[in-house]
């Protein structure tokens, strides 16, 4: 099972495949915190799709998509297309939340 994030091109440099990453349900479509790790980065930019509820959000940014796969796909095999928030680590000591949204 796979994540997509879609990660603020200005940010995709702090990526690496590799990296841990934290997955919560968005609206609760799952309560449990799940991981994943980063296993591609895509080489094309693009718009996003995934709109922020907060009005003050950019719109516009432009993103790369980055495929993470789940540790635990069994809790969301049967769901498809869900919103979620991903937090990536992008160093050991601190994570920083850099995915706005998935």
């Amino acid at each position: 099972m796979q994540v997509v994030a879609e990660v603020y091109e200005t940010d995709v440099g702090l990526v690496e495949v590799g990296q841990k990453a934290t997955i919560r349900s968005r609206n609760g479509a799952f309560d449990q915190e799940l991981t994943g790790t980063v296993k591609e980065i895509a080489l094309q930019i693009f718009k996003n799709n995934v709109l922020d509820d907060d009005p003050a959000a950019n719109a516009d940014a432009r993103i790369v998509e980055v495929d993470i796969t789940v540790d635990q796909p069994e809790v969301i095999d049967s769901l498809t297309n869900l919103q979620v928030d991903v937090v990536i680590e992008v160093d050991q000591a601190n994570s920083k939340k850099i995915a706005p949204d998935t």
